[in-house]
């Protein structure tokens, strides 16, 4: 029996060995929301606040707030429909809800939870 000579085949799995640059990934607005528009109803504002920073919104009891968007960390994002229809963030502690958000289709377990989005807080800032 004489022995025969098999020739070796390529590797399945190849992979090149190039350096490839990292791409960042890049930061993504707080803000960004698909439902931007869509509000979460109208509240009432019970306690004052008095902005520190150019995205806050003051508020005053009395003025009613239409809520775009509540964040994880106790913040929101409304119109002051009592001074001029300022946008702005405020604290949520200083408002109550006086009517149900507008009525549309029911949302997917995702979309509600994108509901609440992660805001950065203005006391880490350095």
């Amino acid at each position: 029996m004489t022995p025969t000579l098999v020739a070796a085949a390529a590797p399945l799995n190849t992979y090149s060995t190039e350096k490839v640059a990292a791409q960042p990934i890049p930061a993504m607005d707080p803000y960004i929301n698909d439902s931007e528009n869509e509000s979460l109803g109208i509240f009432t504002v019970m306690t004052t606040y008095m902005p520190t920073l150019s995205d806050e919104l003051e508020i005053q009891p009395g003025d009613r707030v239409n809520m775009l968007m509540e964040f994880d960390d106790g913040w929101c994002r409304g119109i002051n429909l009592s001074r001029g229809n300022e946008l702005g963030v405020f604290p949520r502690y200083c408002v109550e809800q006086t009517s149900a958000p507008t009525q549309t289709a029911p949302k997917t377990f995702t979309e509600k939870e994108n509901d609440r989005t992660k805001r950065v807080s203005s006391m880490y800032m350095g």
